[in-house]
């Protein structure tokens, strides 16, 4: 008797309406970074939209 094929993946729409975005609004120690859902936007012409799978963050001018 043959296993049972497991079904594929539920794909995932190719252009999401929302995406989270790490957003600085005013100047301050990292705690001022926040997530946000924020609509996806649109490339113009001649521009790209990137998806990052994992982004990094480090915070410039401290130390580790």
């Amino acid at each position: 008797m043959r296993a049972a094929t497991p079904s594929p993946p539920e794909p995932t729409p190719s252009h999401a309406q929302t995406m989270t975005a790490a957003r600085v609004h005013r100047f301050g120690p990292p705690d001022v970074i926040t997530l946000e859902q924020i609509d996806v936007p649109e490339p113009r012409e001649e521009e790209v939209l990137v998806r990052v799978h994992a982004p990094g963050g480090r915070t410039l001018g401290r130390p580790g």
